[in-house]
């Protein structure tokens, strides 16, 4: 469900680009997705015990910009 969900998008994006820009991207809400939320609890405990990985790569790897960008949880 997930692949057709990511590549539908993709799809509307090369299809509407042209109108909107070359750059659009379009993507739905994980965190909105509650039959997500037992993956999402194991992605933040791995994170958490990441002692190696800076916080901005932590950010990163929950898909947030590097200190809380326009339209990003700080």
């Amino acid at each position: 469900m997930l692949l057709l969900v990511s590549r539908t998008a993709r799809a509307l994006a090369g299809w509407l680009g042209p109108h909107y820009g070359e750059g659009l991207r379009l993507g739905w809400d994980t965190d909105a997705a509650e039959a997500l939320s037992v993956e999402r609890e194991a992605l933040w405990g791995r994170l958490q015990r990441a002692d190696f990985l800076t916080h901005v790569r932590k950010r990163e790897a929950v898909g947030y910009t590097p200190e809380g960008g326009p339209g990003q949880d700080g």
